[in-house]
């Protein structure tokens, strides 16, 4: 890890991100920054006629899969790059994971077990015509497992996910934890004038944050914002800092980056 960031330092390459365990990455410089986004909404509002029908995935099915996941959401931030191998597609612990595809090769999900009454899907992808038949067989699939739920570990932005919202559903960001991010290039990731030393943050050659790096990190990449960080234990804001300044330039701008969707 220590030679992969080397190289980016010698290459020029600014910010590296990873999805790992949040003890050991640390150490490298690593903070958690990309949060998973959750998209719920209550079965009762939800339309459950007319939905598709779903089978277990084969592994012949992984080519159009493939190809619809780089179409509708491999090209979200952060999301990671899939091959059309079957392997890739092969959840690596069946009782944790179902696949299923929809009978005429438009969609697919990834369902996880759940002891309380949420069905808990990982990821759904669809072409966009059968949105609404996609969103109708995942609450037909929640009332049959008699669950209450439905929740979507999906980007907000994703047009399934604003579907389920405007259906009633609301969002949830738990802390951040496996998605991270290092900095191997401040002045990429900086607004103008503002520097990293030592001891902090610098404006212009005057310390105005004295924060580790891991908070920095946070900060700099939107995960916190200067407020919240001004509460971290063993933090400190200059009295003479410019906190309206400073707010308007280090602004809580996540999911700018978030935990997508990926294969454990």
């Amino acid at each position: 890890m220590r030679s992969a960031l080397q190289y980016m330092t010698d290459h020029g390459l600014s910010l590296g991100v990873l999805y790992g365990h949040p003890t050991y990455y640390p150490q490298f410089g690593f903070a958690p920054v990309m949060p998973k986004v959750l998209v719920s909404a209550q079965i009762d509002g939800l339309p459950s006629v007319g939905g598709a029908s779903f089978s277990d995935a084969s592994p012949e099915d992984c080519g159009w899969m493939n190809d619809l996941y780089q179409d509708r959401l491999g090209s979200c931030p952060c999301t990671t790059v899939r091959l059309p191998e079957p392997w890739m597609w092969q959840p690596r612990n069946q009782s944790n994971l179902q696949v299923l595809v929809t009978s005429d090769c438009s969609g697919y999900v990834f369902i996880a077990p759940s002891e309380d009454d949420v069905l808990v899907v990982w990821e759904a992808v669809c072409v966009p015509e059968i949105e609404p038949s996609l969103l109708s067989a995942l609450a037909s699939t929640a009332r049959q497992t008699a669950k209450s739920q439905l929740q979507l570990k999906m980007p907000p932005t994703q047009s399934l996910s604003e579907l389920l919202l405007a259906s009633g559903g609301e969002v949830t960001i738990p802390p951040a934890t496996s998605g991270m991010a290092a900095v191997t290039g401040w002045e990429a990731v900086l607004p103008e004038g503002f520097s990293i030393g030592g001891d902090g943050l610098y404006c212009h050659g005057r310390l105005v944050i004295q924060a580790d790096t891991h908070t920095l990190v946070q900060l700099a990449c939107g995960y916190h914002d200067v407020d919240e960080v001004a509460q971290i234990p063993g933090v400190s804001v200059a009295a003479d800092a410019d906190r309206d300044h400073l707010r308007s330039v280090f602004r809580k701008f996540y999911p700018k980056f978030y935990e997508a969707p990926f294969w454990f």
